[in-house]
């Protein structure tokens, strides 16, 4: 792989950020894609790409005869979404992506407290 545009894309960043400041707030960072391509056609502010994981579970039992699970991340995919940073960088673009520390989703957190009572 060539690198010479992804530094120069970079040392740009580095720059910006020396020069002018980090442009985010506490626990958001850049999330900075480059295409496996040596000509980058440009770079774009975009959002993330939702990845897609099915799970495997396999029960084994150890040397011992005790019983352990290991669960596995199957045929990783990604959602086919418009102006998302993997599809741009299948087009030939570098991307940015402003991301945030907590992944919380604060919607769910009542479905699973119903959940996990309903298991009891």
């Amino acid at each position: 792989l060539d690198y010479k545009n992804a530094l120069q894309i970079t040392k740009k960043i580095i720059q910006n950020i020396f020069d002018k400041g980090f442009p985010l707030e506490k626990k958001e960072f850049l999330n900075i894609n480059f295409p496996a391509k040596s000509k980058i056609k440009g770079i774009k502010i975009c959002k993330a790409g939702k990845r897609v994981y099915n799970f495997e579970a396999h029960s084994n039992v150890n040397p011992r005869g005790v019983e352990y699970y290991w669960l596995a991340a199957a045929n990783l995919d990604f959602e086919d979404e418009k102006n998302s940073d993997i599809a741009l960088l299948k087009k030939g673009y570098a991307t940015i992506t402003p991301i945030m520390l907590d992944l919380t989703a604060y919607e769910r957190m009542k479905k699973v407290k119903k959940w996990l009572k309903a298991k009891e």
